[in-house]
């Protein structure tokens, strides 16, 4: 009778031993698929070291020089009106005939002035957000290949020195837009995401 409830216990004892360790492999798994693997990538990084920003760079450039040269040449031509209209006698039709001319020229270039200025910072914020489009692109990208599930947004703080000559405000709005204070080196997939934001501008 001892001998069958020894038997007995010790079979009970190895099937509890099974159970347990069926649970505690089922809880592992559970735990390793529960695990997210989270990587950085320095947005600023990427975009300045994209390929479209630079060529925005010289797109924007150009279009300063030549906004440039046309503002010089409606100066010119504002110039000349003034150099004519000092040529001509006070109170004579033709003086008020040329004194109205310069008046409206100088109008006109003043409201160009200000639409122009107007026109090419809503352009330069329409670029700047596809560029923002074409970096967060190249990052989901990169994190799907790599089995990523969740990308955070970091960057370097400023120099120390520089830090130390900014006022109180200024120093807690950067620390407290800092998305990430620490993180390796092996999570950090700003080159990669350099180096695909590159393909995708050379494949267009």
């Amino acid at each position: 009778m001892n001998k069958q409830w020894t038997m007995m216990a010790a079979v009970g004892a190895v099937v509890l031993a099974g159970v347990f360790f069926m649970t505690q492999r089922e809880v592992d798994a559970q735990s390793a698929a529960d695990k997210t693997a989270v990587a950085v990538v320095d947005l600023d990084e990427v975009i300045k070291g994209s390929k479209q920003f630079q060529a925005l760079q010289s797109e924007q450039q150009s279009r300063v020089t030549a906004r440039e040269n046309e503002a010089k040449g409606k100066q010119a031509e504002l110039e000349k009106l003034k150099a004519d209209l000092d040529l001509l006698a006070p109170g004579t039709s033709a003086h008020e005939s040329k004194t109205q001319e310069l008046l409206e020229k100088a109008a006109a270039a003043q409201g160009w002035n200000s639409v122009s200025q107007q026109l090419e910072a809503s352009r330069r914020a329409r670029e700047f957000l596809a560029l923002y489009e074409a970096a967060n692109k190249a990052s989901a990208a990169v994190a799907q290949d790599r089995g990523i599930d969740v990308v955070l947004s970091t960057g370097q703080l400023p120099d120390m020195a520089q830090l130390a000559r900014a006022e109180a405000q200024q120093i807690m709005a950067i620390l407290q837009n800092r998305k990430v204070i620490y993180s390796k080196d092996a999570v950090n997939l700003t080159q990669a995401v350099v180096s695909r934001m590159n393909a995708d501008f050379d494949a267009q």
